[in-house]
């Protein structure tokens, strides 16, 4: 990683095997596309752990197309809450005792 010793997992949808190997396209500060040559460490199913290449502040990009590249511009997008977290406010549903 750039300016951290720590590994971060990814999800799979966001890796690019090229030939000059396996990258992420991660956005900058302006709304552009940076490539990063990433090193692969554990896959774990949905998401793979990054060793290098990777700061965990970046912004990753995900189902980048292939045609993707340095400079191209991106729209951010955040993600939507998951349905399958509660936001707390929910309380889960009481059946009657018989």
């Amino acid at each position: 990683m750039t300016a951290s010793t720590r590994s971060c997992p990814v999800p799979v949808n966001t890796l690019l095997f090229r030939p000059n190997g396996v990258q992420v396209a991660v956005v900058d500060g302006t709304g552009k596309a940076l490539l990063r040559t990433i090193t692969l460490g554990r896959d774990f199913g949905t998401t793979v752990e990054v060793t290098s290449g990777l700061d965990v502040s970046e912004r990753v990009i995900s189902n980048p197309g292939d045609a993707i590249a340095p400079g191209d511009a991106v729209r951010v997008v955040e993600n939507p809450p998951r349905a399958d977290k509660p936001s707390g406010a929910e309380k889960p549903s009481k059946s009657p005792s018989a």
